[in-house]
């Protein structure tokens, strides 16, 4: 199979995956396969490479990768295994920034909002990318962005309008709630921000009590992160990862697929004892679920490999008691809960497909 430059980054790096899959309804895999990338993209190369290097050593020749230099295929020699990042600088950047956003606290001006609008929907998440004593706090109803607070500069706001004026629902409904869009707040219109919140959060209510705000993966993670959906695996409950009441921390944990690549975020950082698990998390769709699962697992397997291989990020993990290279990895999705005979199929695949690569495939009672 050929992926091409044309295919997003993403996308791309979880093909093994997809080349994997689609040979083991026919029995095919141990026959040999070959993946040909555009070898100009270092995260979809070595993106492969991990999840080759995640297979069963009795598969892994048989997975060949190949990538085009110079017009040329040039074959990834199995030996080459998976990118170490020993000594990963970008590891050691984020080490730094974790270590003082696991002990910052948000502004006062943010808890007085979240006091004053008492939601259980409300969480605040530390933006790690910036500095914590003067950066932005994100805040979000059920996973959606609704404004950033700080202590010089703090707003709600929900998306933006597009140039040709198009607006999604979910800032559809805050336009309806304050037409003017931007709200800029401070301690005297605390008041006044928290009763928009308040607005916006009764319209986006549903029947079952959810917030429907068209956004169901952050949704679902929001969920997960303050327990109220049980990640359940060998029949023990992951826990949430330093949950608080107030600040989701185990949301959008940072990872490399490549050294110099651009950060990719984990959907959860969960817990079980001392063993942390890397869970990404996916949603039901009516159509094409079971490539959207694949990608899932795929990236779950590159999530962990970074955290087990990252000895610059080690040290954080140790200070809160759980080992790093013990990661487990798991795709996490709501259980289908008719009777669809094409999605328990999809499931049985998943399920051997993820057993090659050791990751998980979680149903949840969503």
């Amino acid at each position: 199979m050929g992926v091409g430059s044309d295919i997003g980054t993403s996308a791309a790096a979880a093909a093994l995956v997809h080349l994997v899959s689609w040979q083991l309804p026919i029995d095919n895999l141990s026959n040999g396969v070959t993946l040909l990338l555009d070898e100009s993209r270092a995260e979809v190369v070595d993106g492969a490479r991990t999840l080759r290097s995640s297979l069963p050593p009795s598969l892994q020749g048989a997975v060949q990768i190949a990538v085009l230099k110079d017009g040329r295929e040039q074959t990834v020699d199995v030996a080459e295994g998976a990118p170490d990042f020993t000594h990963s600088k970008g590891a050691e950047r984020w080490k730094l920034l974790l270590d003082k956003w696991r002990v910052a606290n948000p502004p006062s001006l943010a808890q007085l909002l979240m006091e004053k609008v008492d939601s259980p929907s409300v969480r605040l998440y530390p933006m790690l990318s910036g500095n914590p004593r003067t950066g932005h706090w994100s805040m979000r109803i059920d996973g959606l962005e609704v404004g950033r607070v700080s202590s010089s500069k703090s707003y709600l706001d929900v998306g933006h309008t597009s140039a040709a004026g198009h607006v999604s629902p979910a800032r559809g409904k805050w336009l309806g709630v304050n037409p003017s869009g931007r709200f800029a707040f401070d301690e005297s219109t605390v008041d006044s921000a928290a009763r928009l919140l308040q607005s916006l959060i009764t319209s986006f209510e549903s029947s079952d009590g959810a917030l429907d705000h068209g956004q169901p993966e952050h949704a679902l993670e929001s969920r997960v992160l303050r327990g109220l959906v049980p990640v359940r695996t060998g029949g023990s409950t992951l826990d949430v990862w330093l949950e608080d009441g107030l600040v989701s921390r185990g949301s959008q944990f940072p990872t490399l697929w490549t050294e110099r690549g651009r950060p990719k975020y984990l959907d959860a950082l969960l817990r079980h004892g001392s063993t942390p698990w890397a869970v990404e998390l996916k949603v039901l769709k009516s159509g094409g679920s079971g490539s959207y699962y694949r990608h899932g697992l795929a990236q779950a397997v590159l999530y962990r490999h970074f955290i087990q291989s990252a000895v610059p990020l080690h040290p954080w993990f140790a200070e809160q008691g759980v080992v790093p290279v013990e990661c487990r990895a798991a795709v996490a999705f709501p259980k289908f809960t008719g009777t669809n005979e094409a999605y328990e199929a999809r499931v049985a695949l998943l399920r051997e497909l993820g057993s090659l690569f050791n990751v998980e495939v979680i149903e949840l009672e969503a």
